[in-house]
């Protein structure tokens, strides 16, 4: 996941840098790169959202808070 987030943050940033030197073809390997790791960094998220522990675990908080 740290790949991910590093992968996505560098590529947001080449993207932006690229807008502002207006470099056209740096722009669009940027773009899709950082769709890439968004949509990446959100099947992590839902990998590691679906896992039974993580169910567990906020059955359990979410019992205590409305206790």
């Amino acid at each position: 996941m740290y790949l991910t987030a590093i992968g996505l943050t560098a590529s947001f940033a080449v993207l932006i840098a690229s807008n502002y030197l207006n470099l056209e073809f740096a722009k669009v390997s940027a773009l899709l790169t950082t769709a890439f790791f968004a949509v990446w960094g959100l099947l992590h998220l839902i990998g590691y959202a679906s896992k039974k522990d993580v169910k567990e675990g906020v059955k359990r908080a979410t019992q205590n808070y409305s206790q």
